[in-house]
């Protein structure tokens, strides 16, 4: 794995602030297509290991730009672990060992935090020591925020998954002697980094999310039906079209640049079905 180290920088106030050093940044294809790759953030390098496992585990499973950036984040967390613990996970693998119990309880509680206090902290793991410091009643209440208990979950799954791929990346270059061993090391590891991920205990519906409901969406259709007087728009063709676009965006689920992609090519009316297979994206957003 690259090894990159925080750059920290000053402040006009004299503070030091770290940088991250990982950069998410998307490409725009010629077709539309977004495709998301972690770059350093001073040379815009691409990282090679994982623009190899988001195109051979994450794009060729269809995967949505925005899930894959979402990967990328919680990779960048794992990266950022690594390096602040001197571990190399090349030479783990290697030696047949993998990630400590203690570790693994460290890694989980990164992988809850929010990436600014992550970067924050790594900073102030940077910073000389000093004797004694002046206690300010403006730093001595922080508090660290955490990520809800889904979203952590959802990180720490990512970050199994990926680390799952470049162990077995690893191993299948190494001896036959050593692949057992590897394997069942981090069939180990991974267990354990599984069953510390946090467990959504909430048993009511209480503030979870809820579709529309029936009265407003009978009263949605109800407006954007062309003959009706309460539709907002004048024209015909514009009554007809957005009547559609409504009814799509409701029972197909389809997104909305999915949906301004959509052609009459992709439509069969004999079958009544419509093939959504691009992404709408504007060339100046």
């Amino acid at each position: 794995m690259i090894k990159l180290l925080c750059r920290v920088s000053e402040t006009q106030k004299g503070k030091q602030e770290v940088q991250n050093p990982f950069a998410v940044r998307t490409l725009l294809f010629q077709s539309g297509e977004r495709f998301p790759i972690l770059t350093n953030s001073e040379t815009g390098e691409p990282d090679f290991d994982t623009a190899i496992y988001v195109l051979t585990h994450l794009r060729a499973t269809a995967k949505a730009s925005n899930t894959i950036e979402l990967h990328l984040r919680s990779i960048i967390v794992l990266k950022l672990f690594l390096q602040a613990r001197g571990i190399d996970l090349g030479e783990r693998i290697r030696s047949c060992e993998m990630l400590q119990p203690h570790e693994l309880d460290e890694l989980v509680k990164w992988c809850r935090r929010t990436l600014p206090d992550t970067i924050a902290d790594l900073g102030q793991a940077s910073t000389p020591k000093v004797a004694a410091v002046r206690s300010s009643p403006k730093y001595t209440n922080h508090a660290r925020v955490e990520i809800c208990s889904q979203s952590g979950k959802n990180r720490i799954r990512a970050v199994s998954a990926f680390m799952d791929w470049f162990v077995r990346d690893r191993v299948s270059r190494l001896n036959t002697q050593y692949r057992n061993n590897a394997i069942k090391a981090w069939q180990t590891c991974r267990t354990g980094l599984e069953a510390r991920a946090p467990r959504d205990r909430r048993r009511s519906q209480v503030g979870r999310r809820e579709g529309a409901h029936p009265e407003a969406v009978a009263k949605l259709f109800a407006t954007v039906e062309p003959s009706s007087h309460a539709n907002p728009w004048k024209s015909d063709h514009v009554r007809f079209r957005n009547q559609l676009i409504v009814h799509w965006l409701y029972y197909l689920g389809v997104r909305r640049g999915e949906l301004l992609n959509i052609r009459i090519s992709d439509i069969n009316f004999r079958r009544e079905t419509v093939l959504v297979v691009r992404l709408f994206v504007c060339s100046q957003n």
